[in-house]
């Protein structure tokens, strides 16, 4: 007799199943937050990412990076391209957890460091006790957002203004990284 189950999920202990729960969740506001910002227009672009991450600061569940995107056809190259990424750019940070706010606070404070804004994202119940500490959240700069994942729709408790990040090393880090995900176009002519 076999004491493994067919479902190879259930042969993991529970905090393995509740790390998919909370893996689901990140995926189900990644689309939401997708459906209503991802909308384009033709003076920004934007790049969202799962588990971003800056060496030092942590991983970000779900980051949202948008830029202004003013290409010209005379300039092409991937440097001339990285260097207008810098122009109008916005990078926030997200940090979602089904229960312990106080743990996603202290993991989203840190993104600071290199994002313009981050936010911590729960669901529903777990916001309403956050909320009572909304002081702690304002006195950190760190928005609080709840997410109902069964109906996508996202609440914004607090959100914070965008700031220049902490550190200005630690945000190049992060735009360089992101820099190296985005396709470059190519003008005409040149390899």
């Amino acid at each position: 007799m076999s004491v493994l189950r067919k479902g190879t999920r259930k042969n993991l202990p529970s905090a393995s199943a509740a790390k998919r729960g909370e893996s689901n969740f990140v995926l189900a506001f990644g689309r939401a937050y997708l459906k209503r910002y991802g909308k384009p227009n033709g003076h920004s672009s934007y790049l969202p990412a799962r588990e971003f991450q800056v060496s030092g600061f942590g991983v970000a569940d779900f980051i949202w990076f948008v830029w202004r995107s003013e290409s010209r056809k005379e300039e092409g190259s991937a440097l001339e391209y990285r260097s207008r990424l810098r122009l109008g750019e916005s990078l926030l940070a997200f940090e979602m957890k089904l229960r312990d706010w106080r743990k996603a606070l202290g993991q989203a404070y840190r993104y600071r460091y290199f994002a313009n804004a981050a936010y911590v994202v729960l669901p529903r119940k777990a916001a309403s006790t956050a909320k009572l500490n909304l002081e702690v959240f304002q006195q950190l700069g760190v928005g609080l957002w709840s997410f109902d994942k069964n109906t996508g729709v996202i609440r914004r408790i607090y959100s914070p203004r965008r700031r220049s990040p902490l550190s200005s090393k630690a945000r190049e880090r992060a735009v360089l990284t992101l820099a190296r995900l985005v396709k470059f176009p190519q003008a005409a002519g040149r390899a």
